[in-house]
């Protein structure tokens, strides 16, 4: 072990005095991360002393637990590249802590520039400042007992800090400070749900497993019927045996926007299914075999679940959309259940259940999407839609919080009283439009795609049994109804024309680059730029509601032991709750999801008690 020449205790001064304390773990390349038996080699802490940044790198447990415990507090500021993987690492190995006030320097690189290639400290400093870091394999190529490996760990941590000092000044100055301090918040509720993972019953994904190996043996035969034997997963033969052997037509499919060429991904298979009925059976067998590949196989090995049979997924929020992602494993795309009747009963989110003596809680927005269209685009029709309420004893007025019960009589909502607050925008779209003769899916359709800025043909191929010309009479029609939303659409061409960011809740900004000007379509530019508003905004929404909840349920002492988020998908929560507290909890998760932000609009959660995320539904 070498002596370490900053002290401990210096380093605690600093850190103290400065107000700002870097850290980053080092470990095994070769370890397995594996949920909550995790150790570490060592941890480099950097702070700030006299105009220059101090590094040490400490591998004694008991210096690390000292500094955490002394530094970990309060109002000085904790920094971290990627700093949910490092909490993590840190809980795993053991050690204790209180909540850092924490800083991920990957966040604030990614609202000070969204369109960054790569984020990592490998790439960011040689970007950034022209300096070549060592690599993990170059630097413990002699050991990690060595003093190169000892410089390494201080080197991440110089660096680190370095970002963080260069660039908070520059967050600030484009005005998304107030959201970064959001994210970081935000961070430590997922670092928890992450710890914390989604019980696994593989009781429940046996059958599943045996189900789905038969559907794809099944699907698979079909289509060997129909166009031969060949190898289904291979875009190239597929591609060679449908065009090239068999005649079939590319007419109207879509060129890859990289390539030039036509891709036969799930969009342009839809199109052929409509004139070739084994399309649609090679997308159920593409469905099958990603169900199968990518959760059921993983998640019967026992390096993909804990040994306590929990899923850990990782989340990431920084992102070009504003959206949260995972990864490894990915609980942000779980399917459910499918409409092709080759693959009906098969729901691989029932084989996620809740422990013993608890049960899961699973609550999503209504209608968020069009809900923050109406808050976006001020629509009058978007807006009425969801702030009025009505009774039969004559009270009526707006709200942008929801009612349940009347204010004027106290009728409960949905009861023989009939008083309501709010309107299913989808189905007072069907009813005023003749032409979808009612079908509230064809109204689904039109609000959830126009809004942003979808053109015929995707509505076409979205809901066939209205043609292209009739759906363009629709879209016009659509948009002068709701001409705030046609405002707003021709608001965001003007600022991509003119260069000019768009902007969502918060402060968070979306550019397109010069390249990406170059490379791609105007219409693929605009695509990405209409729908940053409202995705960017119910990201944060959600995470609004967690921070929400996870501190109620701190201040009860319930966060973890009782009751805890154990998965986030867009914008919708699950929970894991005990049973001597279900409706107490249910009830917080609502009023925490339907109070976290002061809208134009009201947010509506409906949580749902169930055994399993799959029964939620």
């Amino acid at each position: 072990m070498i002596a370490p020449k900053i002290s401990v205790a210096e380093m605690i001064k600093v850190a103290t005095d400065s107000k700002l304390l870097c850290f980053d773990v080092e470990h095994e390349s070769t370890t397995k991360w594996s949920l909550p038996n995790f150790d570490i080699h060592g941890c480099g802490f950097s702070s700030f002393k006299d105009g220059k940044i101090i590094s040490e790198y400490y591998t004694s447990r008991e210096d690390i637990q000292k500094i955490l415990t002394n530094c970990f507090v309060g109002d000085i500021e904790v920094i971290a590249h990627n700093a949910s993987f490092d909490l993590n690492c840190l809980k795993s190995a053991g050690y204790v802590f209180q909540d850092p006030l924490i800083r991920d320097t990957i966040v604030l690189l990614n609202l000070y520039d969204e369109n960054m290639q790569s984020y990592g400290l490998k790439d960011v400093v040689p970007e950034i400042y022209g300096e070549k870091m060592s690599s993990y394999k170059e630097a413990s190529a002699a050991g990690l007992d060595t003093q190169a490996f000892y410089d390494y760990g201080k080197d991440d941590v110089y660096w680190e800090l370095r970002i963080y000092l260069d660039y908070r000044p520059k967050v600030k100055k484009k005005g998304c400070w107030e959201l970064f301090t959001v994210l970081m918040k935000s961070l430590l509720v997922f670092t928890d749900i992450s710890y914390y993972g989604m019980l696994w019953d593989v009781d429940q994904a046996r059958p599943l497993y045996i189900k789905l190996l038969a559907a794809k043996t099944r699907i698979e035969k079909s289509i060997f019927k129909k166009i031969g034997k060949l190898n289904i997963s291979s875009p190239g033969q597929l591609k060679k045996r449908l065009f090239y052997e068999l005649g079939y037509s590319p007419k109207g499919l879509v060129e890859n926007r990289n390539t030039g060429k036509v891709a036969l991904d799930e969009a342009n298979l839809i199109i052929l299914s409509k004139r070739y009925a084994v399309c649609k059976l090679i997308i159920s067998y593409r469905k099958v075999a990603k169900l199968i590949s990518t959760y059921i196989e993983p998640l019967t090995t026992e390096e993909s679940v804990s040994k306590d049979g929990r899923v850990h997924g990782n989340f990431y929020l920084h992102s070009n959309t504003g959206r949260t992602r995972s990864s490894d494993h990915n609980l942000q795309n779980v399917p459910t259940e499918y409409s092709e009747p080759e693959l009906a009963g098969i729901n691989i989110r029932k084989a996620f259940v809740a422990g013993k003596g608890k049960k899961l809680i699973v609550s999503d927005y209504s209608q968020l999407e069009l809900r923050l269209a109406g808050h976006i685009t001020a629509d009058k029709g978007f807006m009425d839609a969801y702030l009025n309420y009505s009774c039969p004893c004559g009270a009526k007025g707006a709200a942008n919080r929801i009612l349940r019960n009347c204010p004027s009589c106290g009728a409960k909502e949905n009861e023989s009283g009939g008083f309501w607050h709010g309107q299913d925008l989808h189905q007072a779209t069907t009813d005023s439009i003749p032409q979808m003769n009612g079908d509230r899916k064809a109204g689904k359709v039109a609000n959830l795609a126009i809004i942003y800025n979808a053109k015929a043909y995707r509505l076409h191929t979205q809901y066939p049994k209205i043609s292209q010309d009739v759906w363009e009479d629709i879209v016009r029609g659509f948009l002068r109804k709701y001409s705030g939303v046609d405002r707003f659409l021709k608001s965001v061409t003007r600022s991509y024309r003119a260069k000019q960011p768009v902007m969502s809740l918060l402060g968070r900004q979306r550019n397109i680059t010069d390249d990406a000007r170059k490379e791609r379509s105007e219409k693929l530019n605009l695509n990405q730029l209409n729908n940053f508003p409202g995705q960017a905004a119910g990201a944060i929404i959600i995470q609004l509601a967690q921070i929400k909840l996870r501190n109620r349920w701190k201040k009860k002492g319930w966060w973890i032991d009782k009751a805890m988020i154990i998965n986030s998908i867009h914008d919708e929560i699950v929970i894991e709750a005990d049973l001597d507290i279900l409706d107490e909890a249910k009830e917080d998760v609502r009023e925490c999801m339907e109070n976290c932000i002061t809208l134009k609009v009201p947010l509506r959660a409906d949580p749902v008690i169930a055994s399993s995320w799959g029964d939620a539904k």
